[in-house]
């Protein structure tokens, strides 16, 4: 399973979630490791995710959707999301076994890159997360 693929399943279930009137407004970035491997904070992460997520969940961010990005799908131009619930969501996978998705506080992981740590383990995410989801 690669990035693109959870990245459906992912949004299969907030579409359901929506659906069923369970679902707010939240931003997220998703990983996906293997499991036992590490999330590299340097090589799994670009330089703007982590600052994006903070961003968003203590004051405002702004974004500008491509005209090229999406075609004649695109929704709108743009948006604003202002001090929303945002999460670095990482799934350790393992093929034929149940999927968590572990949704863990932006804070939390740019203390950890600010003490010297680099990297997170899924045992590590499991102590720290918000919640997971099993998909």
């Amino acid at each position: 399973m690669n990035e693109k693929q959870l990245q459906s399943l992912y949004t299969k279930w907030i579409r359901e979630q929506i659906e069923l009137g369970k679902m707010e407004t939240f931003v997220y970035e998703l990983k996906i490791k293997p499991r036992g491997k590490r999330l590299n904070f340097k090589s799994d992460l670009r330089p703007q995710q982590i600052p994006s997520l903070l961003q968003t969940k203590h004051s405002c961010l702004s974004h500008k959707i491509s005209d090229f990005s999406m075609m004649d799908s695109k929704p709108f131009d743009g948006f604003v999301v202002c001090r929303e619930p945002a999460y670095l969501v990482v799934c350790w996978y393992e093929p034929r076994k149940p999927k968590i998705l572990y949704h863990l506080d932006p804070d939390i992981i740019n203390d950890m890159i600010k003490s010297g740590k680099k990297s997170i383990s899924e045992d590590e995410a499991n102590i720290i997360k918000d919640f997971y989801k099993i998909i």
